[in-house]
């Protein structure tokens, strides 16, 4: 990766051979390096190709559609990104450099959002789950956490917490990851 200030695409891998972007944000909020698809994503419906400077480019999307969101809510930890029908989950990790003085850069991560499976209603009512309840696991099984489950259901962190004690009780687990193997196994 890239380490100077005109950001240029990561190689690594090649064009086209992973599925998930990543975009690496300096202190300033600049794109100072990224892979094939973040471009792809970012730059959609336009050619990379076209965009005069792709930086400047990637950097203005990056702090509108993505930093903005994430600062105006700290609850939130993965936000949806729209790009043409498909739709991408984006996580935001910050990054300390090892040593006093090195600068504090920013990793955006951006992947495909899994289809949204509703649980079988075969499942869910031998558990006797109600609709709120299974659409909490639904979620679980996305790997959102409690807060973003709370933020794309419109209820509070509580309500979300006292929805997956009572899919537990029903369920017979002891944690959510015992609530995602035994709705697994109930499915398979």
């Amino acid at each position: 990766m890239s380490s100077s200030p005109s950001a240029r695409p990561a190689s690594a891998t090649g064009p086209g051979k992973t599925r998930s972007g990543f975009v690496l944000i300096d202190e300033s909020n600049n794109a100072v390096a990224f892979n094939h698809e973040a471009l792809q994503i970012l730059t959609y419906p336009q050619e990379p190709g076209n965009i005069e400077s792709l930086n400047a480019f990637l950097t203005s999307k990056i702090q509108r559609h993505v930093l903005k969101r994430l600062s105006s809510d700290p609850g939130i930890e993965t936000i949806e990104l729209i790009s043409g029908r498909r739709h991408y989950l984006c996580r935001v990790a910050s990054l300390q450099g090892s040593g006093n003085g090195t600068p504090k850069h920013t990793a955006v991560l951006l992947y495909r959002k899994p289809p949204r499976t509703p649980l079988p209603a075969e499942v869910a009512a031998q558990f006797g789950l109600t609709r709120r309840e299974q659409e909490v696991v639904t979620l679980l099984f996305e790997g959102l956490t409690t807060n973003e489950i709370a933020t794309r259901m419109h209820i509070s962190a509580n309500t979300v917490k006292s929805f997956v004690r009572l899919v537990m009780m029903k369920l017979g687990a002891s944690s959510r990851a015992g609530i995602l193997c035994k709705i697994a196994v109930e499915t398979t």
